[in-house]
């Protein structure tokens, strides 16, 4: 058991592996994690220069620098920090390291899903509640808005359609489609040896066709073969028993679904990792 999982063993590498995260990720993590306070700082002195008067930047426009920033992180990080396995010379190095199979997939998988996303999601938080504290024309910080959430859950009626918006609206129901974008990059990090991210991007799109021409005709049959059924009652009134019950299910089905398509993401890359040879 020792030659598959030792936890001495392990955490020496997993500190060794983070801190070559650091080494390949570092500056262009710091980028990501900062683009808030640099789009702020650039607008300012636009308006400063142009009508003499500084001027923040108000919740939309911060959120679509949110989810630019986190989209990067997802596009670039796997390959940043892993993509140098695919490579002779690197990888070659990367195989002769004295862990197991397992220790390596377990620390890739810790580094890449959870303690990066996790310390952008800090480190953007504080940087945003920053700028929110220094200019009040920013409006509320994502903390203070966070913050919110109880109260808004208190004040939600007992009616599916509302609970099941409160649901889709939580932003922690989105950790597990974060994850499995960052191992489906993961993956293509290990399985492409050049251009990864782009062929990864034109991979997911000719899936993605393919899977919607094979269930577009399915999902139209089902529709129209069971349309007295209760899909026009669904359309008609959305408040109806199976309406009530679609949103009830729909968010529980989802988290399966995700965690599905997780768990054979990571057993692709372990397999892939076993596979790896130069």
């Amino acid at each position: 058991m020792s030659d598959i999982f030792n936890i001495k063993r392990f955490g020496k590498y997993f500190l060794s592996d983070l801190k070559s995260a650091y080494s390949n990720f570092g500056l262009s993590f710091a980028l990501i994690c900062t683009m808030e306070v640099i789009v702020y700082l650039f607008c300012g002195l636009i308006t400063m220069f142009t009508n003499g008067t500084w001027s923040g930047i108000d919740l939309p426009v911060r959120a679509l620098i949110f989810m630019v920033s986190l989209m990067m992180l997802v596009i670039t990080m796997p390959a940043k920090c892993y993509g140098h396995i695919t490579d002779k010379q690197a990888g070659s190095l990367w195989l002769t390291i004295p862990v197991s199979l397992l220790e390596k997939f377990l620390s890739m998988i810790l580094i890449t899903c959870f303690i990066i996303p996790a310390l952008f999601g800090v480190l953007f938080l504080f940087f945003d509640w920053a700028i929110c504290t220094i200019d009040q024309s920013c409006g509320d910080s994502y903390v203070k808005l966070l913050g919110t959430i109880p109260e808004v859950i208190r004040s939600i009626p007992e009616l599916e359609i509302e609970n099941f918006i409160h649901q889709i609206s939580n932003p922690f129901l989105y950790i597990d489609d974060l994850v499995g974008g960052i191992l489906i990059f993961l993956l293509g990090a290990l399985c492409f040896k050049t251009n990864k991210n782009v062929k990864t991007i034109i991979t997911l799109i000719a899936i993605s066709m393919g899977v919607s021409m094979i269930s577009g005709p399915i999902v139209m049959w089902y529709i129209s073969h069971y349309s007295g059924s209760g899909f026009e009652e669904l359309l008609v009134n959305p408040s109806s028993v199976l309406g009530l019950s679609l949103f009830k299910n729909s968010v529980l089905w989802d988290t399966i679904n995700d965690l599905v398509i997780m768990t054979g993401l990571m057993i692709a890359v372990y397999f892939r990792l076993k596979t790896i040879k130069h």
